[in-house]
């Protein structure tokens, strides 16, 4: 496991909240110029590094090609791919972000294993429509000190935060920078963002992470196709209502989610909401996207606790 990984669970007990760290000048940019004390660890900003990488100097010139960056998988490291996909999860704070690890030749760190390492995100320009919400996120910088992993060093998984809304089918490029005191490394490729099942027409569907569940909200026009018998029901008692929503700002593939409801609605909200077979009203449904999942659902009418006119 990374300092940065480690760095990043102590955050999450109290260090801060999350942001980029950027690195404080030193004395000539070497380990050994940092203070006696200067292994602690910093919390500054959200992230807790090594307080002595925090007092070097960073290289600054041109970065050399030659980068390897990809994801986990079952412990082992997986290449990006130019045109391949990168996995996105959501974060404790609800935040969505995919979890480079960054790879690179032992003898770049033999004198000094502190480095910089940066993801800059913006639009792949072969898919000016699906760049999700990477214009508020364009950047991602952390203070690290890299491991060894057998003949080469290894960072991550970092957490490089993208958006706060589900980014299945976002196309970006990711550029990848990984600087240490007199050298820099990086890489550049298009990406294309899954979740961890990987790629599914279903996931163009727009999704949040609320109250502990991945949600579905959709807006659109609420048709009322079915209302049963309510002329011998009391105020509380219900009957059932049939919806169909027909979203108005995003496309349903069939057989991705059921688009027709029959919600048990008491009789005084039918009559207050003056609801009638045949009519419309403009709302949002809100449900879960995984329907094993007992969520927060709301249909865009009131169900229950209505005064009776």
């Amino acid at each position: 496991m990374s300092r940065a990984l480690t760095a990043l669970l102590l955050a999450a007990l109290g260090c801060g909240d999350s942001g980029t760290t950027d690195a404080l000048p030193g004395d000539g940019g070497r380990a050994d110029a940092a203070p006696m004390d200067a292994d602690v660890l910093e919390c500054d900003g959200g992230a807790c590094v090594n307080r002595r990488c925090r007092l070097l100097d960073y290289f600054e010139g041109e970065a050399e090609d030659g980068l390897v960056v990809g994801e986990l998988e079952e412990g082992a490291l997986v290449p990006y791919e130019t045109g391949g996909d990168a996995t996105y999860v959501f974060g404790f704070q609800g935040g969505v972000m995919i979890q480079p690890v960054v790879d690179l030749p032992a003898e770049r760190l033999a004198d000094e294993p502190c480095v910089t390492v940066t993801f800059r995100h913006r639009a792949d320009p072969a898919y000016p429509e699906e760049a999700g919400e990477l214009e508020f996120f364009p950047e991602t910088v952390i203070i690290d000190s890299l491991e060894p992993e057998g003949e080469r060093y290894r960072g991550g998984a970092y957490a490089d935060q993208m958006g706060w809304s589900a980014a299945d089918g976002v196309r970006m490029i990711l550029e990848a920078e990984v600087r240490g005191v007199d050298w820099a490394l990086r890489t550049e490729l298009p990406l294309r963002v899954v979740d961890q099942d990987g790629w599914d027409e279903c996931d163009v569907v727009p999704t949040v992470f609320a109250a502990g569940c991945e949600v579905v909200e959709l807006a659109g026009e609420i048709a009322v196709d079915a209302i049963g018998d309510t002329t011998e029901l009391a105020c509380d008692e219900t009957a059932p209502v049939t919806l169909t929503i027909a979203p108005t700002d995003v496309e349903v593939p069939d057989g991705c989610y059921d688009l027709t409801r029959t919600l048990d609605v008491e009789r005084g909200c039918i009559d207050s909401q003056e609801l009638m077979v045949g009519g419309t009203l403009e709302a949002t449904w809100v449900f879960p996207a995984d329907s094993a999942m007992e969520c927060y659902q709301s249909y865009g009418i009131a169900e229950g606790a209505c005064m009776c006119p």
